[in-house]
């Protein structure tokens, strides 16, 4: 630990104490989670940024961070792909032509004996 540290940043919380919280809305999932984390200098408390998804895509991009969720603030867990929780990856693209030519070679001829 002391020659690789390792940094843990917590964003939501399913289970805790034995009580499922797949069903309870996401902000009040990511309250609890804040109030029980016992953070420090390793353990971090991912907070939601509300309305602010340009601006964060963007801190993403210039960080060289693949991209970022966006979560609807009362979405349950639902455990599968959902139109609630979107992905957006920050793509880098390059549009180029390649282009070649070579030179026409002179006709070779085969004989067969």
């Amino acid at each position: 630990m002391h020659s690789i540290p390792v940094n843990y940043y917590f964003f939501d919380i399913l289970y805790a104490d034995g009580y499922d919280l797949r069903r309870v809305p996401l902000l009040q999932r990511k309250q609890f989670l804040k109030d029980v984390l016992l953070a420090d200098n390793r353990i971090h408390f991912s907070d939601h940024v509300a309305e602010q998804g340009e601006a964060l895509l963007e801190a993403a991009r210039e960080k060289g961070l693949e991209g970022i969720i966006a979560k609807k603030a009362d979405s349950t867990y639902a455990g599968s792909r959902t139109s609630s929780w979107v992905k957006i990856k920050i793509v880098q693209e390059l549009d180029a032509v390649v282009a070649g030519y070579t030179a026409g070679r002179a006709a070779v001829t085969f004989s067969v004996p």
